[in-house]
């Protein structure tokens, strides 16, 4: 499915909320899903601002039973620069005023996108927080504070590889940002399935 603001879904008045308002997206995509399948069970995977979405979606709705998220920001005002100097190559002396401009000036909602705030509803549904330790986009902070924030949560932080390795090299400024699973792909895999399975095998809807 197509989040608001992307591919072709239609726009939004306010824009992007970094996971807030798109929340009601995936809420939407299960509701879909229910009419046609009442049994269905939920799980998500979200990356990055996929993270947080799906973590506000599962502080709102108990159907999603269980998340998995991947260098996901507890609140988005702290690595707004980090992702517009990613996105632009613009120096962070530029891209301060510039993120002040789109706040104050053009109503860019960055005071949403605050997971951090509502992940203490989802417990004791589980959730797997997955970060690399050398992604310079969303500190690894951003993980413990979340993991901080949800009982029970499990941690991965995923090793750096060496400032040379290919994959690294090749992501740029983004570096390590949701590269967990092209640096680790079956660790990746079976974590991610092991996660799933022992809530959707040993457990029934509740």
């Amino acid at each position: 499915m197509d989040l608001r603001n992307y591919g072709e879904s239609d726009a939004s008045p306010e824009g992007v909320t970094f996971g807030d308002a798109e929340s009601n997206d995936v809420i939407g995509a299960m509701n879909y899903l229910a009419r046609r399948s009442p049994d269905l069970r939920y799980g998500a995977v979200g990356f990055s601002m996929g993270g947080e979405t799906v973590l506000y979606a599962a502080a709102r709705d108990t159907r999603l039973e269980a998340v998995v998220t991947t260098d996901t920001f507890a609140e988005v005002r702290t690595v707004a620069p980090s992702f517009l100097g990613a996105s632009t190559g613009l120096p962070r002396l530029l891209v301060v005023p510039l993120l002040w401009s789109a706040e104050h000036l053009h109503g860019v909602p960055l005071a949403r996108g605050r997971a951090i705030d509502v992940v203490g509803a989802i417990p004791p549904r589980p959730v797997l927080l997955i970060q690399n330790e050398a992604d310079p986009i969303v500190p690894v902070e951003h993980c413990r504070r979340l993991a901080a924030a949800i009982p029970g949560s499990e941690v991965w932080i995923t090793a750096a590889p060496s400032a040379d390795h290919p994959l690294r090299v090749s992501q740029g400024r983004w570096g390590m940002h949701t590269q967990s699973y092209k640096l680790y792909p079956k660790e990746y895999v079976d974590r991610v399935t092991r996660f799933f399975d022992q809530r959707f095998t040993a457990t029934s809807r509740h």
